[in-house]
C-alpha cells in the first residue's frame, strides 16, 4: 500500500487522517521523486563564478509499485559553465 493522502492537525501539526492506495502484483505507478544536487561546490563552473539554478526539486517517473526509487542524486562535479544565447 502506497500513502495517497494525508491531513495534517492544523495547530499540532500532527497526521490525522492518512488514505492509502492498494496496488496489485505487476502495477505500475506514476510518483514524483526527489531530487538530491550533489557536490555543487566541486564544480568546476562553480569555482569559477558560476551558480546553479534547480528549477524543479522533484521528478515525476512511472514505475513499478515495488521498485519505486527514493530519490534521483545528481552529481554536478564536473559539470563546467554553458553559455546560453537568446
Amino acid at each position: 500500500m502506497i500513502p495517497r493522502d494525508y491531513q495534517l492537525d492544523p495547530v499540532r501539526d500532527f497526521p490525522i487522517h492518512v488514505d492509502f492506495m492498494r496496488l496489485g502484483a505487476g502495477a505500475q505507478i506514476r510518483v514524483r521523486i526527489p531530487i538530491h544536487v550533489r557536490n555543487a561546490d566541486q564544480s568546476p563552473g562553480v569555482k569559477r563564478g558560476g551558480t546553479i539554478n534547480i528549477v524543479e526539486h522533484a521528478i515525476e517517473v512511472y514505475c513499478p509499485a515495488d521498485a519505486i526509487p527514493e530519490s534521483i542524486d545528481v552529481d554536478l562535479s564536473g559539470l563546467e559553465i554553458t553559455i546560453q544565447s537568446t
